[in-house]
């Protein structure tokens, strides 16, 4: 079986653990969607695959940590977490 982990971030990434130990990222930084969709189809499509998606949401306030997500941090997470999921369909 192989393993996908997705870090929905602007600055994130996808990779994948193949069953022979090998392993294959994908930087979305630099990638368009066309890239994402060729690179999830073959990963997906070389085994059986469980994919984790990092789980996110928008941080609109100041948290205990001072931290503070800005909108458009928050339109890049929701952006990249919607392309993901909708070409993840495309494959049920």
């Amino acid at each position: 079986m192989t393993h996908i982990g997705i870090d929905i971030g602007a600055s994130g990434s996808a990779t994948a653990l193949f069953k022979d130990g090998t392993v294959k990222t994908l930087r979305f930084q630099k990638s368009t969607i066309k890239d994402i969709y060729e690179w999830l189809s073959e990963v997906a499509m070389a085994d059986t695959c469980m994919c984790i998606i990092e789980k996110v949401w928008a941080m609109p306030s100041t948290d205990d940590d001072g931290r503070k997500m800005g909108a458009s941090t928050s339109f890049t997470f929701g952006e990249n977490n919607g392309i993901i999921k909708g070409l993840y369909r495309d494959w049920e």
